[in-house]
């Protein structure tokens, strides 16, 4: 009976120092799943943060940064042309004869348009003439 004693006596020992290594682990996870709920609600609103940007905030459209936002479902449309797409390229088309304004030695009007003051130091300007030998009809 006496090695019957020292086993039970040895395993409450070993349930003793189980159950104090039990308490202190549960009191570390639960301390863990504390920081790892502070974390997630930090990384929750640092990504909404993220997520902002001129269609969805008070920011400037100059804060959007130059990457592109994605096209697709979920995603902001750009304003469209209300004009129908056409399959013709933009600008004169082939076989199109182009129309030019040309000079003409004989006007219809001449209309003489000179600066009062000078643009750059704004000092006033005489009447110091200009080219009137290039005119438009």
């Amino acid at each position: 009976m006496n090695q019957d004693t020292i086993t039970i006596s040895r395993l409450l020992e070993e349930n003793k120092a189980l159950v104090v290594e039990s308490t202190l682990l549960r009191k570390t996870v639960e301390r863990q799943a504390a920081v790892i709920r502070t974390l997630e609600s930090r990384i929750a609103e640092l990504e909404r943060r993220l997520g902002l940007n001129s269609h969805n905030s008070s920011k400037p459209p100059s804060n959007d940064g130059l990457k592109k936002p994605p096209v697709g479902k979920n995603n902001y449309r750009r304003t469209r042309s209300p004009r129908e797409e056409s399959t013709r390229k933009s600008g004169g088309q082939q076989g199109h004869k182009g129309e030019t304004l040309r000079q003409s030695a004989e006007p219809d009007t001449v209309v003489d348009h000179f600066p009062d003051q000078c643009s750059v130091c704004g000092s006033p300007l005489a009447s110091k003439g200009g080219r009137s030998d290039l005119h438009a009809g």
